[in-house]
């Protein structure tokens, strides 16, 4: 089943133009000058490209938009990467002086058990003589 067509057809703005512009002419209601033939120069060549290149200029934008997209996530994604690394650089860089005093604590922790162990007991020694 066919859609109903509505009664009005762009064809008849044609006439319709021409029986409006002829009065607006003649009666000087609008002046043709430069400008207006500009406008229609200008009006006539985007339509004449818009029917005849659109398709073939919205693939060719499009695909440039497609691989502008994909070179900026590319670029993102170094980025991300990189800020991750900087997070944990910075992560671990907040337990440097924990873990500075830790190893000053150990150091003198095992200079107590060095010299603990190194101290000589004159008892422990045999009196051969």
């Amino acid at each position: 089943m066919e859609p109903p067509k509505s009664s009005w057809e762009p064809i008849y703005a044609v006439p319709l133009g021409i029986a409006f512009a002829v009065p607006a002419v003649h009666y000087e209601w609008y002046l043709f000058n430069e400008e207006t033939q500009l406008a229609a120069c200008m009006i006539m060549f985007t339509a004449l490209v818009y029917k005849n290149f659109g398709a073939t200029i919205g693939t060719m934008l499009e695909e440039d938009g497609k691989r502008i997209t994909e070179e900026a996530n590319k670029v993102e994604d170094t980025i991300l990467s990189t800020l991750k690394q900087k997070k944990e650089d910075l992560l671990m860089m907040q337990n440097i002086v924990k873990d500075a005093q830790d190893i000053h604590t150990l150091k003198e922790e095992t200079y107590v058990k060095y010299n603990a162990a190194g101290k000589i007991n004159s008892n422990s020694f045999c009196s051969c003589r």
